[in-house]
């Protein structure tokens, strides 16, 4: 036995699944209406941001932030990158991983216990005042204000944001010749 198909009834029925609605014409006279339909289709993926182009900093104590510094500060500035697929504002939340601080500064620790005040700002390139991550009086965390992101990861550039990492002061030449660590996280949140 044998089966076939019409191709007049194939072809009607891919216009039907690409086509939700059939728009009319008018028809000649005194007045004339057509209708046609409207879709809005909202994208089948979530709302999803990205941190992208974080990278460790290291300093000594003749190092000093590029242009988008703190002044005279000893430290160092990395340009990240933030990603929301609707392209809107993000709130970033930085986070010390070793909860060592004193009121309002983070500390850089060793494995023996010798502390350095720190502190972490991000802003946009170029801005003269950073938002401060780090003085939030006892807290292991800050929540900053808002950043616009950019849509993907190709607008990156160099980045559209940065974040300073500076000491309190110079690190005294009475401190011990060691090696002081701290991990930060950068949570990024939608809003």
């Amino acid at each position: 036995m044998k089966f076939g198909f019409s191709r007049s009834l194939i072809l009607g029925l891919s216009f039907l699944a690409s086509a939700p609605f059939a728009a009319t014409q008018g028809t000649l006279g005194s007045t004339s209406s057509g209708t046609f339909g409207v879709a809005a289709n909202r994208p089948a993926t979530p709302r999803q941001v990205q941190v992208l182009n974080l990278s460790d900093v290291s300093f000594t104590n003749s190092d000093h932030p590029d242009a988008d510094n703190q002044g005279s500060e000893i430290g160092e500035s990395m340009r990240f990158c933030l990603v929301d697929t609707y392209a809107g504002q993000v709130r970033l939340t930085v986070s010390t991983g070793n909860n060592l601080l004193s009121y309002t500064w983070w500390q850089l620790g060793t494995t023996d216990g010798v502390l350095v005040n720190y502190a972490v700002t991000v802003g946009l390139p170029g801005q003269a005042t950073p938002i401060a991550a780090s003085r939030n009086a006892n807290a292991t965390s800050s929540s900053l204000t808002t950043f616009a992101a950019v849509a993907d990861r190709s607008s990156c550039g160099s980045g559209n944001l940065v974040a300073h990492v500076y000491v309190q002061s110079a690190m005294p030449n009475t401190l011990p010749a060691r090696t002081y660590t701290d991990t930060i996280t950068v949570l990024a949140t939608p809003i």
